[in-house]
């Protein structure tokens, strides 16, 4: 099974709390595949766990300064137009929209990518 995590700030850049839950959750579950999305604070963050062989992640720095290239106009809207795919094919459109309860594993995987 392949799972997408989405986390402010912790798992890989960061020790204790939430990075220690993730961390055991990705060596207790081996025969899945995890996807992290790392919303960071900008700068160069390093991982500081060991990455396990089933984890891939990805680091996305939302706001202060940014090492390297700053973020332009253009990025900003491409990265809140994916938010908005991401959001649409996790959450259903309202309460009486029942064929919205499943999640739409395709829509989410296209707006992680």
């Amino acid at each position: 099974m392949r799972i997408g995590l989405i986390n402010e700030g912790t798992y890989p850049i960061v020790t204790g709390g939430v990075s220690s839950w993730c961390d055991r959750l990705f060596v207790g579950l081996p025969e899945h595949d995890f996807h992290v999305v790392t919303l960071t604070g900008g700068g160069d963050p390093r991982p500081v766990w060991e990455i396990p062989s089933n984890v891939r992640y990805t680091l996305h720095p939302l706001w202060g300064p940014t090492r390297g290239s700053a973020w332009g106009r253009r990025r900003r809207q491409r990265l809140d137009s994916a938010l908005g795919r991401l959001w649409s094919a996790l959450l259903p459109h309202s309460s009486a929209d029942t064929s919205r309860d499943v999640v739409n594993i395709p829509r989410v995987s296209a707006a992680l990518q």
